[in-house]
């Protein structure tokens, strides 16, 4: 059965998707083996031609991409720096009154202490909303 494709010339097949599977092992200077040959003939000693999952491992739908990661150390110190920026920022805000937070009610409009939930919290007296829980004493017979 011939298709028509989108400039109107005859083909008698559908070209097919295949299927990849990537291989990406971590690259590094100090490895002296090569990694992606032996992977590859491992493929091929374990998947013969006349194995049965061939048709979805072998040289031909693997493939193999060395990734580029950072090292230890430029992780940690990305992290740091992040740490150290976050609380930079935090004592900024801190000096800040504006920035502070009063009220943590979900409607504020709604709030028994008028958007000073943060402020009445710090007195003695606990919050309207709040409650406390005593245990009762259970009577036998």
């Amino acid at each position: 059965m011939a298709l028509l494709n989108c400039i109107g010339i005859k083909s008698s097949h559908i070209p097919l998707r295949n299927n990849i599977l990537w291989y990406n092992p971590p690259f590094s200077k100090n490895v002296n083996t090569n990694i992606g040959h032996r992977f590859l003939s491992l493929v091929d000693k374990h998947f013969p031609k006349d194995h049965k999952l061939r048709k979805i491992f072998s040289r031909n739908t693997i493939k193999i991409s060395y990734s580029c990661m950072n090292n230890t150390k430029q992780i940690i110190d990305n992290h740091n720096k992040c740490i150290l920026n976050s609380s930079k920022h935090g004592d900024e805000t801190a000096d800040n009154p504006v920035d502070k937070k009063s009220c943590n009610c979900r409607q504020k409009i709604t709030c028994p202490l008028n958007g000073n939930c943060f402020n009445h919290q710090s007195s003695t007296k606990p919050p309207p909303h709040a409650t406390t829980i005593t245990p009762q004493k259970h009577t036998s017979g």
